[in-house]
């Protein structure tokens, strides 16, 4: 994997900081999203289940110092990072996940490409114009699926796969499972007593799977020299596993197709 200094070298290479995605790797390295929040790290942090009861103390020195995990070869439910669209599928079926939603895109600043081209044969209506910079999208084949929905009926699972653009062969570069482990209801005590060993069950499962964590209580990272080594974070809502490097080195190629596409206006002087 490239790491950090080598990524930010090719952002400043090809100017792509113009673009304002300094921002970009700001957010890429807070490590959040909308589904595991920075708050929902810290509140698991100091979770006692996670502090006390599950992490062994013979590895408390690793937690600290960090050592080489396998993160790079880990699975959830099949999938595993670097994985093709093709192969997403397959595995859904086999693990018997239902495909709830597929999400499209075009690389953002190839859309803005065709969009100009678009409006330069004076389409401007909304739909007409999402229609035509679709097309082109299409005619270039860079219209891709981004993100794959999936779902487990039977135990309500869920798994959300992110994948890179054509121009870096359209892999899985960040993979979501969503589990709801506190959808027993109610204030009894052996209600509280359900949640609470479901939480411990699921823990230990997490361990017994992946291993002790290498840098902090749950988290696990490749190289924890490595800003952009694939990573995973576990909580009581889920589990994060993610390459950050795919998607910002994505970026930049789109940046890249982008700039040598581009046809600007036409002077004249």
């Amino acid at each position: 994997m490239l790491a950090f200094a080598k990524i930010l070298s090719l952002l400043k290479k090809n100017g792509t900081i113009l673009f304002g995605v300094s921002a970009s790797v700001a957010f890429l390295m807070a490590f959040s999203s909308a589904a595991f929040s920075q708050e929902d790290e810290e509140d698991y942090y100091d979770d006692e289940y996670i502090e006390d009861s599950y992490v062994d103390e013979s590895q408390a020195g690793a937690l600290t110092d960090g050592f080489f995990t396998p993160v790079k070869d880990f699975d959830i439910s099949g999938f595993h990072i670097g994985m093709d669209y093709k192969s997403v599928i397959k595995i859904a079926k086999e693990m018997k996940y239902t495909v709830e939603k597929l999400v499209s895109d075009t690389p953002e600043y190839l859309k803005y490409n065709f969009d100009m081209i678009c409006q330069q044969q004076k389409i401007f209506q909304v739909d007409a114009l999402a229609a035509c910079v679709e097309g082109y999208a299409k005619k270039a084949k860079m219209n891709y699926t981004k993100e794959v929905r999936l779902k487990k009926a039977s135990t309500g699972e869920m798994i959300n796969l992110f994948l890179t653009s054509p121009l870096t062969d359209n892999m899985v570069y960040r993979i979501e499972y969503k589990i709801d482990l506190m959808s027993l209801q109610g204030d009894q005590k052996k209600f509280l007593y359900a949640r609470e060993e479901n939480r411990r069950a699921f823990w230990y499962t997490v361990i017994e799977k992946y291993g002790q964590p290498n840098v902090e209580p749950n988290v696990w990272i490749y190289n924890p020299d490595d800003e952009f080594s694939t990573t995973m974070f576990a909580n009581f809502e889920g589990i994060l596993l993610e390459n950050r490097g795919m998607s910002e080195i994505d970026f930049i190629e789109g940046v890249k197709r982008a700039r040598t596409t581009f046809k600007p206006t036409e002077f004249s002087f």
